[in-house]
Parts: C-alpha cells; structure tokens; sequence
C-alpha cells in the first residue's frame, strides 16, 4: 500500500513510502504533478462539456424536426408550410405567376371507415409518395390537415400546373393497387399580384370545393 506523508509546518518533501525504499519528492516536483492533474482533470471537463453541448444539439435538431415535419407522411407539417411560403411571399416580386394548389383525397372517410385506419394511413402514405415524384424541386409540399395536402409553386404557368396536377391524377389511376380506386379533387389559384397568402389559400380552397361539388376526381382553377 502507497502512502503519502506531508511534513508540516511546511512542506518541503513529498515521500512515498512503498516496501523496500523511501522515495523522496521535492516541493517543485510536487507542484508540477498538481498542476498536470489539475490540465488532466480541466481537460476531462473540457470533454464532457464538449459531448453534452453535441447531445444537446442533436437533440434540439431532432426537436426541430418534430415541428416541421408531419410524423406519418413525413412532408412539411401545417404550420412549417405556412412559415416558410409567407417567407417567399416577401421575398416575390411576382414577375411570374405562382400557385396554391390544395388536393384532396376522394371519398377517404369511406376507406377509413371501411377498410380501417392502417389501410387509410397506407392511402395517405402512398399518395403523398406519388405526389412528390411529379413536383419540381423548388416546390414546397404540406400534409394540410387530415386527408388534405397543400403546394406552392413558385414561377409556373397555368399550362404546366395543370398538367402536374393531370399527370398526378392519371399516374394515381393506374398504379392504384387498392381494391377500390382512389382518386383526387384538386383546386387551384394561380396569382401574379400582391395577395396575402391566407386569401390565396382560401382561394384554391373555393376551387376545391367546386370540383368536388362537380363530382370530384376534378382539377379546378380559381377564378374558374
């Protein structure tokens, strides 16, 4: 067993006492052995608080995630959607029309009801899928709220939206797998004036409406 005896009053000898021999440490020694381990134990904490501030960053940006992101179709939630197109609305100077398209999944109450929710979470999952194979990638896509789905398309004309929304629709039709088709009413406003971005979604919304009061599986424009 090692000891460690100070002499007092003053400290002048560190000896260690070990069997067999006497080994004697002068105050000098002594204090450069104080101070490595107090650069041993700074740099200890120096790591731990390096590896928390990691963990802590992770876990905000896992937090952060959770906010922007819808957990079942894992698109932009509601919320994000809204953040980050008024952000574009700001920055736009409307030299090109943009939409809002809102779609629609037809009848998904009856697939629920039906079929159970495993089954609709299925539906939702392979539409929002579909969907973002035919969007370009300046566009920016968001699960609305249940079984509805909002899309803002920067610098487009009506031609090519209307035939993104035509090639969605088609393509849904003929690789639908389930037992009963599943189709999509899809409203949309096309602008290149200075609206607030809330009345251009209640507008697509409006054209929405008319196409599934028109019998749905419909692509309306507003104004139609």
């Amino acid at each position: 067993m090692v000891r460690i005896i100070f002499k007092f009053p003053i400290v002048n000898i560190l000896k260690i006492k070990t069997p067999g021999k006497n080994v004697m440490m002068d105050q000098e020694t002594l204090y450069k052995l104080v101070i490595v381990v107090l650069i041993i134990g700074i740099l200890l904490l120096l790591y731990y608080y390096q590896k928390r501030l990691c963990e802590l960053k992770l876990h905000n940006g896992q937090l952060e995630l959770l906010s922007q992101y819808d957990d079942l179709t894992q698109i932009y939630n509601r919320r994000y959607f809204l953040e980050i197109v008024q952000y574009h609305f700001t920055k736009m100077y409307h030299h090109k029309p943009s939409a809002i398209m809102m779609i629609d999944i037809d009848h998904f109450k009856q697939i629920n009801d039906t079929h159970g929710h495993i089954l609709g979470d299925d539906v939702l999952q392979y539409v929002v899928k579909l969907i973002s194979e035919h969007l370009r990638e300046s566009d920016i896509f968001a699960r609305y709220g249940g079984d509805e789905f909002i899309v803002f398309f920067p610098a487009i004309s009506q031609k090519d939206i209307y035939n993104i929304a035509l090639r969605i629709q088609s393509k849904l039709f003929e690789d639908s797998s389930y037992a009963s088709p599943v189709t999509l009413s899809i409203g949309i406003c096309l602008f290149s004036t200075s609206l607030a971005l809330q009345n251009v979604i209640e507008y697509a919304d409006n054209a929405l409406y008319v196409a599934k009061s028109k019998g749905r599986n419909r692509i309306e424009f507003y104004p139609s």
